[in-house]
């Protein structure tokens, strides 16, 4: 890699990171530059002129960075709006099947800031099947750990079905169209009984006449979805 090459796909991208104003980003690009201006990479003018651009991009990350400070009075606070909860749906429908495992939409709650989705994993035989194929891939780790084998299968234990359900896409969408994200949610429970909360934003709006809820799998493909009237 040449110095065009490095100060167009290296030095150049790192201008933009707002770490700068705060990290340790912007010494190490001065020791690289330093660095290359050493063995020869950097001819003066061009070190000279990264070095200006590098500082030149710390302070615009500093100004973006910086508070806002006031005295106080010159801002009327007023407390944000409580949330309210106009609605809940109450479905109690199946919407998909997760190893083995029944996932149901108990409940949607429409609050006026957003919206919770409450799923709950209903255990079957072939779901206690996956939980004991579980705890042998536990065992086998935490054996392979006392022995002290090594290996990538030894870093870390396999991750735990809590953690899998988590990751299960399931997504929403209305008749208008709304982007509704994820914003935060959890999983919990004894390993076939599980209970499953996610939180989505902004909130439905008050003219949609339709709520889908969809489950995906790994390659985004939807597998089961419900269509929940408003």
């Amino acid at each position: 890699m040449d110095a065009g090459q490095w100060l167009a796909t290296v030095f150049t991208p790192m201008l933009e990171r707002e770490s700068l104003a705060y990290s340790q980003d912007a010494d190490l690009l001065r020791g690289q530059l330093a660095a290359l201006h050493d063995c020869g990479v950097l001819d003066d003018i061009t070190h000279t002129d990264a070095r200006q651009r590098l500082d030149q991009a710390v302070e615009a990350a500093r100004r973006r960075a910086r508070f806002d400070v006031r005295p106080p009075g010159l801002i009327n606070l007023e407390p944000a709006p409580a949330p309210a909860l106009p609605r809940v749906l109450a479905v109690a429908q199946p919407l998909a099947q997760v190893d083995g495992m029944p996932f149901v939409l108990t409940s949607v709650e429409l609050w006026t800031n957003r919206v919770d989705l409450f799923v709950v994993a209903v255990p079957t035989a072939e779901a206690e099947q996956h939980v004991r194929e579980q705890e042998a891939k536990l065992n086998e780790w935490a054996v392979a750990r006392r022995e002290g084998r090594g290996g990538a299968g030894t870093l870390s234990p396999p991750m735990t079905r809590g953690h899998r359900l988590f990751d299960v896409a399931i997504r929403l969408r209305d008749d208008l169209g709304t982007s509704y994200r994820m914003m935060s949610g959890s999983a919990g429970g004894t390993g076939t009984d599980w209970r499953v909360h996610r939180h989505y934003e902004p909130d439905v709006p008050a003219n949609a006449t339709q709520l889908t809820v969809e489950a995906a799998d790994d390659d985004g493909h939807t597998v089961g979805s419900l269509e929940l009237p408003l």
